[in-house]
C-alpha cells in the first residue's frame, strides 16, 4: 500500500511488466493503470494481460494461503469471479 502510483499517468497497456509481473516491481505508472482496472470492473478486454495475471496471483493467494476455500459463500464469490473473467479473458 506504501507503494507510489501515478495517478496522473496511468498505463493500462503494461507492454514492459515482463512475463511473471509483480505489484511490488511495477512501475507507479503500471500500478495506476490496474488499480484503475480493479476499480472500473475488471472486465475491460484491452487490459493488459500481465494485470489479469496480478489479480489472479491475488486470488491464488486468497484460496491457497488464506484458505478463503474455508467459507463456502466466500468461495462460490471466488468462482463467480474467475467465470467472469474466463469469460471475458479466456481467449
Amino acid at each position: 500500500p506504501a507503494l507510489p502510483v501515478d495517478w496522473m499517468n496511468p498505463d493500462p497497456e503494461g507492454y514492459d511488466l515482463g512475463y511473471w509481473p509483480s505489484y511490488a516491481g511495477a512501475s507507479p505508472a503500471h500500478r495506476a493503470g490496474y488499480l484503475t482496472w480493479i476499480v472500473n470492473g475488471r472486465r475491460d478486454p484491452r487490459i493488459a494481460p500481465g494485470y489479469v495475471f496480478l489479480y489472479f496471483y491475488g486470488i491464488e493467494r486468497r484460496v491457497l494461503v488464506e484458505e478463503a476455500d474455508g467459507d463456502p459463500q466466500e468461495r462460490r464469490l471466488i468462482l463467480a469471479e474467475l467465470d467472469g473473467l474466463l469469460s471475458t479473458y479466456g481467449d
